[in-house]
Order: structure tokens, then sequence, then C-alpha cells
């Protein structure tokens, strides 16, 4: 039967064991990538169809909010659906993604006003949180949960704990805006002796990353204005608005791309920084040992 099957795979039916076995391992890679490539088509052609037939209906929710934007409880409600967000996205889903681009939709730049305040307050919470449960488990910040006993949440605690003691508020500025802010967030409230009062100065700086999503909402909601009559608007038809073109959009576009990039050196420039404080770290740990 072995020899059948590595005749099938593509090895002749004499060759040695380890052969028909890396044979058989590959074939069974290729399998899996296969696999793997069809529930993607799947999951792919499902979200389109999810989109095509709902998107009309977000649209006019959204348009909805837009034209009822001064009320105070939509002011509240996009606020607290925000804040909830940031506190959401310690596992990474995008949920800030989404509800600053409302927010966007439906107030413009001026939207950062109210989305940069949400974000802060929802990491703050997740910082509180995590300090919370520390409190009432059975882990410690020397042996903590396995969610944060991976290579980058070790490494990140390894180099920021000298740090921290040193310039507390502008360690925690620097693990927060240099990688995923939630999740850091949660590793600092947990696995360190930070104070809330020394966090929350990074909490509002991370916050303002929230401007990119709110120009890919304001882009968003320039297209939406363009592909859409005046006539069909529905209750998004009262808002008075200026004429828009696609020179606008591309604009928006062109500042995403311009303030990711300031982003992503800047947080390059923060895992150098660690990276070195590791090492100096390990360094006096090898001296200290006999």
């Amino acid at each position: 039967r072995s020899s059948t099957f590595a005749f099938v795979a593509g090895a002749p039916p004499y060759a040695s064991a380890p052969r028909r076995g890396r044979v058989s391992a590959m074939v069974g890679r290729r399998w899996r990538l296969w696999i793997v490539v069809a529930a993607a088509i799947v999951l792919i052609a499902a979200y389109s169809s999810f989109l095509h037939e709902q998107l009309p209906k977000v649209l006019r929710f959204a348009a909805g909010l837009r034209a009822r934007g001064n009320e105070p409880r939509v002011m509240l409600g996009l606020f607290a659906m925000t804040t909830c967000a940031a506190v959401v996205a310690v596992i990474p889903s995008g949920s800030v993604l989404v509800s600053a681009s409302l927010v966007a939709y439906v107030y413009g730049f001026w939207g950062l006003l109210l989305a940069w305040p949400a974000v802060t307050l929802g990491l703050s919470i997740i910082f509180r949180i995590a300090r919370s449960l520390q409190g009432f488990s059975k882990y410690s910040a020397s042996s903590p949960p396995a969610c944060l006993q991976g290579s980058t949440p070790q490494a990140i605690i390894k180099g920021s704990r000298r740090m921290l003691k040193e310039r507390p508020k502008r360690t925690a500025a620097l693990v927060t805006f240099g990688f995923h802010a939630p999740f850091s967030q949660f590793l600092l409230g947990w696995a360190t002796d930070l104070s809330q009062v020394d966090d929350l100065p990074a909490c509002f700086l991370d916050g303002f990353k929230v401007i990119i999503p709110i120009f890919k909402g304001m882009a968003l909601r320039d297209l939406v204005d363009i592909m859409t009559p005046e006539a069909e608007r529905g209750e998004g038809e009262a808002v008075v608005r200026p004429p828009t073109h696609w020179s606008a959009i591309v604009v928006k576009l062109l500042v995403v791309l311009a303030l990711v990039s300031v982003v992503l050196v800047a947080a390059r420039a923060v895992k150098r920084e660690l990276a070195e404080a590791e090492e100096l770290v390990d360094e006096g740990v090898a001296t200290r040992s006999p």
C-alpha cells in the first residue's frame, strides 16, 4: 500500500522510506494549502454577497445618523460605540477602524474631537481591567497567563521594565505607540507596576492615531456623495453638503498614506529602542551571574 501511495504521489515504488515520507509530507502540505485557498474564496464570496445585500441598508443608516448628527443622543451613542470598540480591539478586529470611520462619515474631520477622547478612554479602561484582573487572578506578574508568554510580550516586558523605573510616562507612551495599543495597555496593566496616572498620557497620545480611520471615513463620505444623486439620499438629503470632487478623495487618501508612513517609522524607532534596552538587561543579568 505504501508503494502504491508513493507511486501516486510522484515517487517510484522502490524509493527509500525517508524519501516516501518527504513526498507524503509535501502532498499533505499541498492539500492543506488548497483547502485554505478554497476556504478563503468561499469566505470572500460570502462576504461580497453580504455586502451587496446589506451595504445599502448600512449607508441609509449612516445617512440618517448624519442628518441627526447634532442630536445629543447620536453624539453620546457614537462616543460610547467608539469607546467599546477600543476595548474590544484588545484582540485585533478592526473595530476602531469601523467605529471611527462611521464617526467621520457623520461629522467629517470634526469627528476627531469625539473619537480621540473615546479611544483614550477605551485604552484607559483596558489598563484598569488588566490591573483588576491581576489582583483577582491566580497568575502573577512573574508568571503571566498563556496569552502573555509569547516571545513578543516577553520582549516588551523585559525591555520596558528598566525604562519604566527611570521614565515611566515616556516608556508607557513608547510601548503603546510602537505596538498594538490595546494589547500593550493590557500588558502594561498586568505585568508592570505602572500607575494609572503615569499611563494616561500614553493613552492620550496613542488616541491621536485614530486620525487615520477618520480620514478614511471622510474619503468614504466623499465617495458616497459623488456616487449618490441628491434626490436619492433619503434621510440625509436635509444635510447641506458642499460639492465634492474626486481630487478631494485623492488628497485624503494621500494624507492617510503619509500618516501611516509616519506611524510605521515611529513604531520601528520605538522597537529599536526597546530592543537595545532588552540587550542591556541581558548584559546586566549575564554580568551578575557567576
